[in-house]
């Protein structure tokens, strides 16, 4: 097999950046997150085995004559077997790095918190999270307390396995619990969940899987979970109330789109905007319609004050409506 020295050359290069780039996959902004970003994702390392496997296929004689037309180009060409070297000593110590990590807990990670830090949180706390951010006012906190005066960590949650964990929604905080949706990602297939945590360890008390990936973000209110699903691609989604205890499914409630937006609760009614399928507003306790609001493509969370409920359209016609929070009449 003849092999020219420059072709050689690159050949080589390629293989050392490729397996340099072949680190441990992330997940994407949700928009990739699915089938076709999980092969993206691991592409490096599927280009890595495919490189070994066609290297062990050479013969002895085929390596000697690789190796007399680098050096053979190396001499003439100086500057390229400098741009070599740096390649492969470079790729060869990030490896070494890589490999000297520690590896990354299965669950989360517990970090211990100096005494002076007031980690705590009590399960008599404010339980209620009626809306995205936790309110009306939109401030994503039910108290007076100051925030955090250190950036030290208490704990991390990650989820681990084949699959891909996009967690683009916004916590909700209620009690000592943590309720927070996820999108799930792998070649095969895709999906969600909704999980809560304790909001002093971290640790998973219970998980609500879902058909379809999640970017709502959770509202809790009277012990109950309500969250929606699906993304701009999706149909025939629905909204969920959840025991916010145990996780256990009280009710569903199905649309003809998406569910991005996060639910607002109020006076016992739950309002959300369903993609193209317009605003719902539903029965908290029974999960059943009260008034729609059709034709419009909503994925913004509502706001409810004195009577009115807002919300806006971010497709077709920009617009912001005021309804009867009641009736749904404009």
């Amino acid at each position: 097999m003849k092999i020219k020295g420059k072709g050689a050359l690159f050949a080589l290069v390629f293989l050392c950046i490729v397996f340099n780039s072949a680190t441990i996959a992330h997940a994407v902004i949700p928009q990739l997150l699915g089938p076709l970003s999980a092969l993206v994702s691991i592409l490096p390392q599927i280009l890595v085995v495919v490189g070994i496997a066609v290297v062990a296929v050479f013969k002895p004689s085929t390596y000697r004559m690789l190796i007399y037309h680098i050096r053979e180009s190396a001499s003439r060409h100086k500057a390229i077997a400098a741009i070599l070297a740096i390649v492969i000593v470079g790729g060869v110590a990030v490896f070494a790095y890589q490999a000297l990590q520690p590896a990354h807990p299965s669950i989360k990670t517990a970090v211990g918190v100096r005494p002076t830090v007031q980690a705590t949180i009590s399960s008599t706390s404010q339980s209620t999270w009626s809306a995205f951010r936790g309110g009306i006012t939109r401030t994503g906190h039910l108290d007076e307390l100051p925030g955090p005066m250190s950036a030290e960590s208490v704990w991390t949650f990650k989820e681990t396995g084949p699959m891909m964990v996009d967690f683009s929604a916004s916590p909700a905080v209620a009690g000592d619990r943590v309720y927070i949706a996820s999108a799930q990602g792998s070649i095969f297939s895709t999906g969600g969940a909704v999980y809560c945590l304790d909001a002093n360890s971290g640790d998973v008390r219970w998980q609500y899987p879902s058909p379809i990936q999640i970017f709502s973000s959770p509202t809790v209110v009277g012990g109950r979970v309500y969250v929606g699903e699906g993304f701009h691609q999706d149909t025939n989604c629905h909204l969920y109330c959840l025991n916010a205890s145990d996780g256990s499914p009280i009710w569903t409630f199905q649309t003809a789109s998406h569910v991005e937006s996060s639910p607002f609760v109020s006076q016992g009614k739950v309002y959300f905007g369903a993609g193209e399928d317009g605003v719902y507003c539903v029965d908290a306790l029974e999960g059943k319609e009260i008034w729609h609001y059709p034709s419009i493509h909503v994925d913004m969370s509502p706001a409810v004050w004195e009577g009115t409920a807002y919300f806006g359209s971010g497709y077709g016609e920009y617009r912001i409506y005021a309804v009867d929070a009641n009736t749904g009449e404009e």
